[in-house]
């Protein structure tokens, strides 16, 4: 759950606020412990939660450069929600959140016109693989093992 949370946090509306020790996955949950150190984990860089962090980072600083600002006022569009899974557009930004947990085995593909062009590229930027809208300018947008998918619209492919 924290990766589809910290997704949500730093590419929705607004301005994103990541805790000291969040890259860390600190408890934080009450004194004192929610004043945990950080110098014990060396400042280290390479946890996967500080990789996620810095992933969805550059994505973020790259969609606002790409449209001369324009991201950050764009407000975000809900584009298919249920009980467990949430997609979302923002710009050229399409995410897709789970409630699943990381456990989850199961994979859910949801339909959805997101209004981009039919054959658009879409690329899948924490795996780095690339998906094609269909001829209606939809997708099917899958959710493994209840990490989040994050997409964003390419021009070249």
């Amino acid at each position: 759950l924290a990766k589809n949370i910290i997704a949500f946090t730093i590419l929705a509306d607004g301005i994103p606020i990541i805790y000291q020790g969040q890259e860390h996955h600190f408890d934080g949950s009450s004194d004192p412990t929610n004043r945990e150190a950080l110098w014990p984990t060396l400042y280290a860089t390479t946890t996967p939660l500080y990789q996620h962090i810095s992933i969805l980072n550059r994505l973020r600083r790259h969609a606002i450069s790409q449209s001369q600002g324009q991201h950050s006022r764009t407000r975000s569009t809900v584009l298919y929600s249920d009980h467990s899974t949430l997609v979302v557009r923002k710009g050229d930004v399409l995410s897709v959140y789970s409630n699943a947990g990381e456990s989850a085995v199961s994979r859910l593909a949801v339909g959805v016109v997101g209004g981009w062009a039919a054959r658009e590229a879409l690329v899948e930027i924490i795996g780095c693989t690339v998906r094609l809208m269909d001829s209606g300018g939809r997708f099917s947008a899958m959710v493994e093992s209840g990490l989040p998918a994050v997409r964003f619209v390419s021009a070249q492919h």
